[in-house]
C-alpha cells in the first residue's frame, strides 16, 4: 500500500467492511508520508481525536441513558455526527463536500435529519435540568 495512489487507499476504505478514517500527518511538502506513518482509526474512536483538536468544541453529552438514566459521558456531538455521516447517511468520510453536506443537515440547510434515524435516538433520552 505504500506505492498506492490517494484513490485507491480511499477505494480500498470505502470496501473494508466497517469504514475506517486515516489519519496521516503532512509533511513539509504537503504529501502525506509512506502508509505505515499512517494510523487508522475507527468511527467510534475519531471522534476524541477531533476533542483533542479543538478542546472548545461543545461535547453536547447532557444525554441520558434510558436503561440506566445516567449520564452518557462518551456519547458526544461530534461521536453521533460521525455516526450520521458514515452509517445513517452512507457518506465517506474523505472528502470534505460530504461533511459539508453533514454539516448542511445539522442546520437544516440541507435534508431534514428525522429523530428516528439519529444515532442514539433509541438508547439515549434528554436529561431534565
Amino acid at each position: 500500500m505504500a506505492g498506492a495512489t490517494l484513490r485507491e487507499r480511499v477505494n480500498l476504505c470505502q470496501n473494508q467492511s466497517q469504514r475506517e478514517l486515516w489519519l496521516a500527518p503532512r509533511c513539509a511538502s504537503g504529501q502525506s508520508p509512506a502508509a505505515p506513518a499512517q494510523r487508522r482509526i475507527g468511527p467510534n474512536q475519531v471522534w476524541r481525536v477531533v476533542y483533542e483538536k479543538l478542546p472548545d468544541l461543545p461535547k453536547e453529552n447532557h444525554y441520558v441513558l434510558r436503561e440506566t438514566g445516567e449520564v452518557d459521558a462518551d456519547n458526544t456531538l461530534m461521536r453521533r455526527s460521525i455516526r450520521y455521516h458514515i452509517f445513517v447517511k452512507s457518506r465517506p468520510p474523505n472528502y470534505r463536500l460530504d461533511w459539508k453536506l453533514t454539516l448542511a443537515d445539522y442546520l437544516d440547510a440541507n435534508e431534514f435529519i428525522s429523530e428516528s434515524i439519529y444515532p442514539g435516538h433509541d438508547l439515549l433520552g434528554e436529561k431534565w435540568r
